[in-house]
């Protein structure tokens, strides 16, 4: 069973909050390293980025590695972002408020049925 109520907030949360704030400093890294990776790709030129949206020119590796590269950047920026927002303490003195999407809705359910396995 996971911990409720007064030992959640004094003991628990302070400790998770930690971890969630070295979690954000690993992305961070992660998103330097993805930029560095990025870099040693030739990069195509805006005229054969066109061509391969056109489909009047077959994606390449390096197109291919770039894009990669781009859209892991993003979902690790987003991701920091979004940890970023969650910690701070004016988001969780407020949670109670919040209007969630049925995504969210739907993440908060998965989540809680896999730790309940």
């Amino acid at each position: 069973m996971r911990p409720r109520g007064l030992d959640f907030e004094t003991q628990t949360l302070p400790e998770l909050l930690k971890v969630l704030r070295r979690q954000i400093e690993t992305l961070d890294v992660m998103v330097e390293v993805y930029q560095e990776g990025q870099t040693l790709v030739p990069v195509p030129t805006p005229e054969e980025v066109a061509a391969i949206r056109r489909g009047e020119r077959p994606l390449t590796r390096e197109a291919y590695l770039i894009g990669l590269y781009q859209r892991a950047m993003v979902a690790a920026e987003d991701l920091a972002a979004d940890l970023r927002t969650a910690i701070e303490e004016k988001t969780l003195k407020k949670v109670h408020k919040m209007k969630l999407s049925a995504i969210e809705v739907n993440c908060i359910e998965a989540g809680a049925a896999r730790l309940r396995e």
